[in-house]
């Protein structure tokens, strides 16, 4: 028990040490696509180890994942930013009639039912690669890596805010 205990606080300390390399090399002069290469890369890497994931398994999921991620990450964040753009091209929200809205409103839950079935897929195409309970741990291994790099961020904008 000790053991474990003594493993899982040396990759927490790993990570946080990758995560702190990476946050004071992504804030230099570096290009905005190394940045988001970088952080994928730490991804990665924090996810295998959260799954635990065999080099036999890791071959065999991270093809999977990354198709499906992609397709999530492009329903999030440019179909809803196509609607944003939208909603400001006409003047804001309050600008809009209340017929746009709702079709604002649906097209945006259609998003959000297509990202459910997106994330169902991924689930099904992974659970015979590394079974249930991994995909338990990769639902937290997500939250838990966003959280980090949230944190992250807050605090490398904080040390700048106190700069000026």
């Amino acid at each position: 028990m000790k053991n474990n205990l003594f493993i899982t606080s040396i990759m927490n300390i790993k990570i946080t040490i990758i995560l702190l390399l990476f946050f004071v090399q992504s804030f230099s002069s570096q290009a905005q696509n190394t940045e988001n290469e970088s952080i994928r890369a730490l991804k990665v890497v924090f996810i295998t180890e959260q799954l635990e994931l065999s080099p036999k398994e890791a071959e065999k999921f991270w093809p999977v994942y990354n198709l499906y991620s992609a397709k999530e990450y492009n329903l999030k964040f440019h179909e809803t930013r196509k609607l944003r753009n939208q909603i400001m091209s006409s003047g804001g929200v309050d600008a809009i009639s209340d017929t746009e809205a709702d079709q604002l409103l649906k097209k945006l839950i259609d998003i959000e039912n297509e990202i459910a079935i997106v994330k169902n897929e991924m689930y099904v195409k992974l659970k015979p690669i590394i079974g249930s309970k991994k995909l338990i741990k990769l639902q937290i291994a997500e939250v838990e890596f966003n959280k980090k790099v949230l944190e992250e961020l807050r605090k490398k904008r904080l040390e700048r805010y106190r700069k000026n």
